[in-house]
């Protein structure tokens, strides 16, 4: 059998997925419809994955930044209390209503009671915490408020115990400690 005839066999004879439905066209060159939504539900695998792994990133970054942006001011009004700046003490309050910490400063009046400035006070630190975030909850011992100030000389707080961030969507949290001694640790 020379070449020619070996061709004109294969031209004639007939493939079983010739007649396919599958097939986009008949050149030989190209894919069948098969191979393209097969490559589709890879890539929409994919990137399912992608996006929920961004997804679980984005709910960690925002419950490190409340914890950082809660320990960072804990560590100011401490330290700024311990310094005597502006002659009085400072303190950090949870808003927790309106999604905020505000770092505040207090003074002692002559028969010893806590005043604390307004919350809208021009010379407060006011953090907004993520969207993604709120305090479901915080635990002060020696307190039953939802402010945390420091004693000025000792650097002491009365309102030890645990504040904790909540991502709104996975439910994973963060927390900051905070020791009698005025010490913060995040957990």
């Amino acid at each position: 059998m020379n070449l020619e005839s070996r061709e004109n066999e294969r031209a004639n004879s007939v493939s079983p997925f010739h007649d396919s439905c599958f097939l986009i066209h008949d050149s030989g060159r190209g894919f069948t419809l098969l191979e393209v939504l097969i490559v589709l539900a890879v890539l929409g695998i994919l990137a399912t994955v992608i996006v929920s792994g961004f997804s679980s990133y984005r709910d960690t970054a925002a419950l490190d930044q409340a914890a950082d942006e809660a320990f960072e001011l804990l560590r100011v009004a401490r330290s700024q209390t311990l310094g005597s700046e502006g002659g009085s003490g400072y303190g950090v309050h949870f808003d927790t209503s309106n999604g905020r910490l505000i770092l505040f400063r207090h003074f002692v009046d002559a028969g010893g009671a806590l005043l604390y400035n307004n919350p809208a006070e021009p010379t407060n630190t006011v953090v907004f915490l993520p969207s993604l975030v709120e305090i479901p909850d915080f635990a002060f011992t020696g307190t039953a408020t939802d402010n945390v100030y420091f004693e000025r000389l000792t650097g002491e707080t009365k309102a030890a115990g645990l504040v904790t961030f909540r991502s709104t969507r996975s439910g994973k949290t963060r927390a900051v400690e905070i020791f009698p001694s005025g010490i913060v640790r995040k957990q």
